[in-house]
């Protein structure tokens, strides 16, 4: 019978942490390749443990909701969530959702709204 370790788990998960940070840095430079080239290498690498972690604190931690939440980091602001500029995000965060995948569409829904100029006056309940 074939054993499995912690230590060979930590390095698969490495692995595949590594690879996903790749696939984000490649969305980034292909949808966003101003802020990407403002950013620089290092600099994007930055943004996006910076943004992971953020959207981590919110209860997303899939691959597709992180790159989400990445996406409104370059249209919205790196502090988006926390800026009082956007009560609407933060409003949206810390509400309670079923799942991190209905939180996610709401904020995407929202965002879409302002980006589009079609802001709802208030946030429904």
């Amino acid at each position: 019978m074939l054993t499995i370790r912690k230590e060979m788990f930590e390095v698969f998960a490495a692995k595949r942490r590594q690879e996903f940070e790749i696939r984000l840095e490649r969305h980034l430079i292909r949808f966003f390749p101003e802020q990407a080239a403002s950013l620089g290498t290092d600099g994007l690498h930055l943004f996006i443990g910076y943004g992971s972690a953020r959207a981590s604190t919110h209860g997303f931690n899939t691959e597709r909701d992180i790159c989400k939440y990445l996406d409104l980091m370059c249209v919205f602001g790196r502090d988006f969530d926390s800026d009082q500029r956007l009560p609407w995000a933060a409003e949206i965060l810390h509400r309670p959702f079923r799942t991190s995948r209905l939180k996610m569409n709401r904020l995407m829904e929202a965002a879409l709204e302002r980006a589009e100029g079609s802001a709802p006056a208030e946030e429904p309940s």
